[in-house]
């Protein structure tokens, strides 16, 4: 028993100096999911485990769940505004990036579409000095994504904006 338990650990030794593992891309560590002498699955014939997840800070996105009687507005490249829940009252600018083409769905049988948006990176300078990252991955917050504009457009309070019939009766608009 001992012996074979001698060549397991030789064996095991070989498998991990010829093992290397290597960052698709640079960035930050900003979770890791195993441990020093933990053992993780990964075979050519079976998905490997998720090491560990790496940011890239200097392209920050967004993914805004959109009802699907929204995405025929949507197109590449339109602005939008985003306001993090952790910095209430100040709205971070962003484009859209990248959208679907089929929706994924919820628990409740709903269905929405993922639209990714990229942040401005000269916005996020001004969110928190104090910080050197003042944004996190897995924050959460609302976008407000603009599909059309207007210029030298009236603009009132919605309390303003009153219907109201004629001598006849008729509403017009």
């Amino acid at each position: 028993v001992v012996k074979a338990s001698e060549i397991s650990i030789k064996s095991a030794q070989r498998s991990l100096q010829q093992t290397s593992i290597y960052a698709p891309t640079s960035g930050v560590v900003t979770e890791l999911n195993v441990s020093v002498g933990e053992t993780i699955v990964g075979t050519a014939t079976m998905l490997g485990s998720n090491l560990l997840t790496i940011t890239n800070f200097d392209t920050l996105l967004f993914r805004a769940d959109i009802s699907e009687s929204d995405i025929p507005r949507i197109a590449l490249n339109d602005s939008a505004s985003i306001l993090l829940d952790a910095y209430p009252g100040k709205p971070i600018r962003a484009h859209v990036y990248q959208l679907p083409l089929s929706p994924k769905q919820g628990v409740d049988l709903s269905q929405t579409f993922e639209v990714v948006l990229v942040i401005d990176p000269s916005d996020i300078a001004d969110l928190d000095r104090n910080q050197k990252l003042p944004l996190r991955p897995g924050m959460r917050g609302n976008a407000s994504i603009f599909t059309e504009h207007v210029k030298n457009a009236l603009c009132v309070p919605l309390q303003c904006v009153t219907v109201r019939p004629d001598e006849g009766g008729v509403i017009q608009e």
